[in-house]
């Protein structure tokens, strides 16, 4: 039902679509305003081990805390038997939007450069993930990334496809709650290695969201 909403909603015209918006951000505003005093403690637990992949957290700095108006971050270091190593992060949010954001902001911002961008299709068991996948450049070598955000326990590739879909959780009167999830690596020919990676982290980081959402 919700996808048949969503799907109609892109064919309303402009105007209409920027007075939803508008109506979007009062609602979501007014929430917003009672959950900006304090974030709350991280109500995350996630599997330390992903198949053969054992994990390490790193650590999230208060001014992170701060900008992100959230607690439930996850920043992790995951390592295989051979070696290789891939970076998870998790920013879970309920009340507000300003948690969620495109990451290669971030990494412009840390001074990377964004070589490219593209999607990517990783199947799954009984689905498939469509991903974003940046191509990166840094003084110490190149990177990639994929990301993609949830609204609720559903996944998607777009910024704009989730604030679309918390709008309606507002609409409906629930708690609009979200997340944006990335795996990233600082050897691309580790691709394959983080695709498969991906595809074993589903699972557990669907039950994570539902648990909480």
């Amino acid at each position: 039902m919700r996808k048949n909403i969503f799907r109609s909603f892109l064919t309303v015209p402009y105007f209409q679509v920027a007075c939803l918006f508008a109506a979007a951000a009062l609602l979501i505003g007014k929430m917003e305003l009672s959950a900006r005093s304090s974030p709350a403690p991280s109500q995350i637990s996630f599997p330390m081990q992903i198949g053969e992949w054992k994990g390490k957290d790193l650590e999230v700095d208060e001014s992170t805390y701060e900008i992100l108006e959230t607690r439930d971050v996850i920043s992790r270091e995951y390592t295989d038997p051979d070696g290789d190593t891939l970076y998870f992060s998790l920013v879970y949010a309920q009340d507000t939007r300003h948690s969620f954001h495109p990451p290669e902001l971030c990494y412009v911002g840390g001074g990377v450069e964004v070589m490219g961008k593209e999607k990517a299709e990783i199947p799954l068991d009984q689905d498939q993930l469509t991903v974003n996948v940046l191509y990166m450049k840094a003084g110490y070598g190149n990177l990639r990334a994929w990301y993609w955000f949830s609204a609720g326990s559903e996944f998607t590739d777009s910024y704009v496809g989730q604030q679309i879909r918390l709008f309606f959780d507002v609409m409906r009167g629930e708690k609009p709650s979200g997340a944006l999830i990335r795996v990233s690596t600082p050897s691309p020919e580790s691709a394959p290695k983080a695709e498969s990676f991906i595809r074993k982290l589903i699972p557990p980081l669907k039950r994570t969201l539902e648990k909480i959402g």
